[in-house]
């Protein structure tokens, strides 16, 4: 189990929280929500979700924490609920 994320981390991970899970690619600068907990992502999930931009991160996800983002777009920022989980997403 992947503990923590940060600007380093290569490629896609899924961090489910206790109400969501959230796609994030941090060398990218992006994440995709799905309110909802699911189980399991692939990457057909990504078309049908808007990609969220971010401009910085505050705190960036560990389990047993929140993480901050500050974004672009109409919302300014975003606060997660407490993280279960971060797993990384193999490319089909």
């Amino acid at each position: 189990m992947i503990e923590h994320i940060d600007a380093e981390s290569p490629g896609l991970y899924v961090v489910r929280t206790q109400g969501s899970e959230h796609v994030w690619n941090p060398q990218e600068g992006w994440y995709v929500r799905k309110p909802g907990r699911r189980g399991h992502w692939s990457m057909s999930d990504f078309p049908n979700h808007r990609r969220v931009h971010w401009t910085r991160v505050e705190r960036w996800p560990v389990v047993g924490q929140t993480f901050r983002v500050i974004l672009t777009g109409d919302t300014p920022w975003h606060q997660s609920s407490t993280i279960r989980e971060i797993e990384e997403v193999v490319p089909e």
